[in-house]
């Protein structure tokens, strides 16, 4: 404990001093101010973070010197801190020796140290004043560490024959603790405490001295009054004159720099900061008006009398630990300095290296350019062969969707001969490789026509139901010649005339209908389709056709594929699938999501030596995926590529691309399959190369698949390639393996601990003793404890026992589905493999009760490994973007809830998986759906993302504000709020209507920003993802009808990512219904001129809902949402129009009908890129239908 004076001493002497100075008031009250000494030193005292810094140099300022070397600024204090380094240094040493710290809240005990080291330090002290401030004859100090001795530097000054006065500079402690908060962690009590501390020890140092008391609140509101009271406080001369200095305080002092402000009220309100604080911060605001003031003088007395007696106390239980703990971090940071310095010698060897190397690159390079420019001079030759092959391979798509699977192998025979004159061709020429794996595949695609069929045939049983449609004569004249196969030629060919001619489709699309057709060998060979084509086309047909497995009169299926050829026509651009999904131009910020999506990733897409061995050179998990057929109607193989093509990992430039590509989508990062048997690694350059390139930025962890290799690829223990070997040695061995990668910044860390997964922990002999190994041996590394996840494969499920943290499925394994073999239609007579029901399969996992161990929730979007085991495969059928989908967001709600009843949960959850394309489980995109299974990812993720707390303000603040000015309004959907910018001109011309504006849930608070800044009265409101601009503007139509709204317009950010023209249609949209004031002005008049208008489309959009491409594939929904709305009499018939776009001047009431549906966000879909077929299109196609029916009028507007 430190000998202070006792209360009475230190009140006698307060008093003294005040009686003193009394009489030399009164008696000079009009007199100059007492002269300075020779030499005087201005002695700023008060709290870290109190603004000592800001009022020291102020009165550099002024004219007081600063020391010759002061601490640089940083980023906690950018203005600097004008403190000399040598002095800080000298109070940290003079600190620690005595036990102690900066932010040590327990008195400072000067008798820890032996005399001769006080001695030592007080003669330190006197010489860094001369050689920091020379002969200075007015001088600042200030370091807040002197707080804790400053009767020392006062009596070391006073030796050199230095004059000192004090400024004692007080803060809100509330402001101090969340300033130390922000800088260095500490809590707010803490931070209390220490400021507790400092201000009593430098309000007792100076008692009864020559002092001034300022607080930091009361400078930077107006530093005038303060320097003013400083000066005849401590009856200073300056250098220079504050009006002098005005303009330089003024540049220096900013309430910009005051980062953290608190009020006394917030403070005496606290129930959180000790009475002791706030009677300190009292007293010293009273001592700021009287810095003798007798009551403040008591109440600080008997804090510190209080707080003296239990700080040493609770603070030597608590500080002992506290220093040990600084001491081992920086035993370690000194270790991670040794290791960086020595690491930067290698790296500068290494780069020297590298640099020689270079050269001789170059000199290597330009002798591959030489070849490379060869090779693509030999690769342009065959690609024109190729392109040729592709239009034969094309002609023959259709007649292969009729061929017997069994017939296949002969026209394959063919194609190989083709292919190996090809390959003959290009020897030695690696450039090629991938054209040649892409043409072997157009010999797989004449099998993938027999499986479209499926979906088709669906759609013919949902115009079978309709009693109405126009085209069911000709479909059950099918129906008639299917039941009699004997039927003459001429009864096929007049169903088809009659089929062509009735068609709900324009003579110039009828005549392409049997252009088209005409291509095909079948229909030729069947004859004609009109008398005066026949001769030229029975005459034009060359190839002679076999029997056929789906002629025509064959089975129910020919149905569908006459059907899906006439769709066909003029719907989808050639060679893409109605399923296909483009890349999203959207950004995503999904940081502020509370759950991670991390995808299993597999690296054996470069070949490898083993691999060549084992399976042939070049071998890849390529090879396999190329292999697949179908073999059953409705399944989707070969899975090929999309953007990312036939992949090399080789190449760094792939992982970036797809590391990219999953963090646009919402995934976090992969968990790479690490391969390692004793020592030996497979596989390894992908997860190598992720590592020594840094600047991929996602993160990863590692899954060891600790099976044997084996060449049947189901972990099944017969022709074991590779074997696993397990010991306690190759427990540390394996450990010590992996270190670069966990040590590494991105690797997945839960609660700090390094995440691991072991793909069959139940193979480790003694997997408890495994465990602990691993952790001693990752806690010596400097890695810190691990968490251990045990998969749930073969039998495999409570951790607990294993030693591991955690389990995490690993579907298919251990899911229930059923099978569905007799089903469907199987085309392979010998296929020997198990067909299931993916939908199933996903509910089983969403059923599951949450077991008393931490589970991770795995999802997968499909799973299909025929292309492993060709022809006796397991799939899983129903498996698309919407089920996938489904199952995610079940997994993450299961995930939300236990985090809500567990904190220790992994906020996470894994798909399985990114890229194993050969059992059909993948999220890269694909040639089918597109990008459907990422953006399905997207929008999941995106619904837990919490909003921006700005977006909440600013439409809360909106919807306050919003007060109805019009009779009409525009309704804006703005999804993406990048074309707002674009679309502000067009809302502009609208003139004074009211602004209601939606925005997607996830939205940045700039977007609402950019919204309020131009249209300072919009009404704001954000919604989830689902329903496209449909479901919001189902969300403010009750609105509009409430508020009496006359006339509104519903527009919306449409880009249309699946068409080329996206751009071109949104702003045409716009031209017509908002391109100037002078046109919106003539629609309101035509409104007004006929009140029984109800809806305006744009010039050219109200299309004819009764043809068939524009009602087929929203059938199921128009046929639902017809009796809701009292329009039961229309169902199967469409004979109505509706505003293609969905873009439109209305009035509220003719949607009134809309409004009743009461439809909410859930009532909608799954957001998976889907382009029609959903409600919120259905609900487009009867937007004017219900006008309609309430007895207004539809029409267009003027052309412009």
């Amino acid at each position: 404990m430190n000998e202070n004076p006792s209360p009475e001493q230190l009140r006698d002497a307060s008093a003294q001093l005040v009686d003193q100075l009394a009489p030399k008031k009164r008696a000079k009250a009009n007199s100059a101010k007492i002269k300075p000494a020779k030499r005087t030193c201005i002695m700023v005292l008060g709290m870290h973070r109190s603004g000592t810094s800001a009022l020291t140099r102020v009165l550099n300022l002024l004219g007081a010197a600063l020391p010759e070397q002061v601490i640089a600024s940083d980023e906690n204090n950018a203005n600097g801190y004008w403190e000399p380094t040598s002095i800080n240094t000298l109070n940290e040493q003079m600190l620690a020796e005595a036990g102690s710290s900066w932010d040590d809240w327990r008195p400072y005990d000067v008798t820890k140290l032996l005399e001769e080291r006080r001695e030592f330090y007080r003669s330190e002290i006197a010489r860094i004043i001369g050689q920091e401030y020379g002969a200075a004859p007015l001088f600042v100090i200030k370091e807040p560490r002197i707080a804790r001795f400053a009767e020392m530097y006062a009596d070391i000054l006073q030796s050199l024959g230095i004059d000192v006065r004090y400024v004692l500079v007080s803060r809100n402690p509330l402001a101090v603790a969340a300033s130390l908060e922000k800088r260095g962690g500490s809590s707010q009590g803490f931070g209390m405490l220490v400021w507790l501390r400092h201000v009593l020890d430098a309000e007792q140092a100076s008692r009864g001295k020559r002092r001034a008391l300022v607080s930091y609140e009361a400078i930077v509101e107006n530093w005038r009054p303060c320097l003013q009271k400083i000066t005849s406080t401590l009856s200073l001369d300056w250098p220079r004159s504050l009006d002098d200095a005005q303009s330089d305080i003024d540049a220096f002092i900013s309430s910009a720099n005051q980062h953290h402000r608190a009020r006394q009220g917030e403070l005496d309100a606290s129930t959180t900061v000790a009475g002791w604080v706030k009677d300190s911060y009292a007293a010293l605001q009273s001592m700021e008006r009287d810095p003798y003031e007798q009551q403040a003088s008591k109440t600080l007395d008997r804090v510190r009398r209080a707080f003296d007696s239990v700080s040493t106390t609770f603070g030597d239980a608590v500080y002992p630990d506290l220093y040990a703990l600084n001491a081992a971090v920086a035993a370690a940071d000194s270790r991670i300095q040794r290791v960086t310095e020595k690491s930067a010698a290698e790296i500068e060897a290494t780069k020297q290296t590298l640099e020689r190397q270079g050269i001789e690159f170059q000199s290597r390079e330009k002798r591959l350019q030489d070849q490379l420019k060869k090779a693509r001079g030999l690769a342009n030759k065959h690609r024109k062969k190729e392109r040729h092959l592709v239009e034969m391979l094309e002609q023959e798509r259709a007649v292969a969707a009729l061929a017997k699977v069994g017939q296949l192998a002969e026209m394959r025979d063919d194609l190989t001969s083709m292919r190996r004159t090809l390959e003959a061709a290009t020897v030695g020429n690696a450039t090629l490789s991938i054209a040649q794996t892409e043409r072997q595949q157009l010999e797989i695609a004449l099998a993938r026509s027999q499986a479209e069929v499926a979906s088709y045939t669906n759609a013919i049983r949902e115009m079978r139901n309709s009693t109405s449609w126009r085209i069911s004569g000709p479909i059950r004249a099918i129906k008639y010649l299917l039941i009699n196969p004997i039927g003459s030629v001429r009864a096929l060919l007049g169903f088809g005339r009659r089929a062509a001619r009735r068609l709900p489709i324009p003579l110039h699309m009828k005549h392409s209908v049997k252009m088209r057709l005409l291509r095909y060998d079948v229909v030729r060979r069947a004859g004609s389709l009109s008398r005066e084509e026949a001769t030229g086309s029975v005459a034009s047909s060359s190839a002679t056709i076999g029997a056929a497995p789906l002629a025509l009169g064959g089975s129910p299926s020919v149905e569908a594929e006459y059907i899906r050829q006439v769709l066909a026509i003029a719907k989808r651009p050639a060679g893409t699938d109605l399923d296909y999904v483009p890349r999203s131009e959207e950004v995503i910020d999904f940081a502020r999501s509370p759950l991670k999506v991390m995808a299993f990733y597999l690296p054996q897409f470069h070949p490898i030596a083993e691999n060549d061995e084992w399976w042939g050179k070049g071998f890849t998990e390529w090879t396999n995926v190329t292999k697949a057929v179908p073999q059953y109607i409705g399944h989707y193989q070969p899975h090929m590529p999309g953007e990312l093509g036939f992949y090399d990992l080789r190449i760094v430039d792939v992982m970036r691309q797809q590391a990219a590509l999953a963090k646009s989508y919402g995934v976090t990062g992969f968990c790479f399959h690490h391969y390692w048997f004793g020592g030996k690694r497979l596989l390894e350059k992908p997860v190598r190369q992720f590592l020594e390139n840094t600047d991929i930025d996602v993160e990863f962890c590692l899954c060891w698949a600790n099976e044997n290799w084996t060449r049947r690829w189901d972990g099944q223990e017969q022709d074991v390639l590779m074997a696993q070997q397990h010991s306690p040695s190759d427990d540390v061995a394996f450990l010590d393996d992996i270190l670069p990668a966990l040590q590494d910044r991105r690797y997945l860390r839960h609660e700090g601990r390094a995440v691991l997964i072991v793909y069959r922990a139940s193979l480790l002999p003694d997997s408890a003793a495994t465990a602990a190994r691993w952790r001693e041996r990752a806690k010596a590394a400097g890695v810190g404890d691990l968490y251990l996840v045990a998969a749930q494969t073969f039998g495999i499920l409570d951790p607990r026992p294993l030693g591991f943290d955690a389990a995490i499925e690993f579907p298919p394994h251990m899911g229930m589905a059923s099978g569905l073999n007799g089903q469907l239609k199987i085309v392979n007579p010998d296929f020997r493999g198990q067909i299931y029901d993916y939908e199933e399969l996903a509910a089983s996992y969403a059923q599951k009760k949450r077991p008393p161990y931490q589970l991770i929730k795995t999802v997968s979007p499909s799973w299909d490994n025929e292309a492993r085991k060709p022809g006796s495969g397991h799939s899983f059928y129903g498996a698309n973007p919407a089920s996938y989908a489904k199952w995610l967001r079940s997994a993450c709600d299961i995930t939300i809830n236990n985090l809500a009843n567990d904190l220790t949960q992994p906020p996470v959850v894994f798909v399985n998986a990114w890229n194993e394309w050969a059992e059909g489980a993948h999220l890269e995109p694909d040639r089918k759906f597109g990008y459907g299974y990422l953006h399905a990812t997207a929008n999941v993720m995106r619904d837990f993302i919490a909003p921006d707390p700005h977006l909440i303000g600013l439409v809360e603040k909106s919807q306050r504000a919003f007060r109805k000015r019009s009779s009409s309004a525009i309704v804006l959907h703005l999804h993406y709020d990048d074309l707002f910018e674009d679309m502000r001109e067009n809302l502009s011309n609208a003139g004074e209507v009211d602004l209601l504006v939606t925005l997607r849930r996830d939205a940045p608070g700039t977007a609402a920003e950019r919204v309020l800044s131009a249209f300072p009265n919009a009404r704001l409101s954000y919604f989830r993802n689902r329903g496209r601009d449909m479901q919001p503007f189902l969300q403010l139509l009750p609105l509009l009808l409430s508020e009496g709204y006359e006339l509104a317009c519903k527009v919306h950010s449409k880009k249309s990512p699946h068409r080329r023209d996206g751009n071109a249609l949104r702003s045409s949209a716009l031209s017509s219904l908002l391109g100037s004031r002078e046109h919106v002005k003539q629609i309101a008049r035509r409104f007004e001129k006929d009140r029984k208008l109800g809806l305006m489309a744009p010039a050219g959009t109200l299309l004819d809902l009764g043809e068939l491409e524009r009602n087929i594939l929203n059938r199921s929904w128009l046929d639902r949402l017809l009796p809701r709305l009292g329009m039961q009499a229309q169902i199967g018939r469409y004979d109505t129009v509706f505003p293609a776009g969905s873009m439109f001047w209305f009035r509220p009431k003719a949607l009134r009908l809309l409004a009743d549906l009461s439809l909410g966000p859930d009532d909608f879909e799954e957001e998976v890129g889907q382009i029609d077929g959903t409600l919120a299109h259905a609900i487009e196609r009867l937007t004017a239908a219900v006008a309609l029916h309430e007895g207004y009028s539809v029409g267009e507007t003027d052309s412009r």
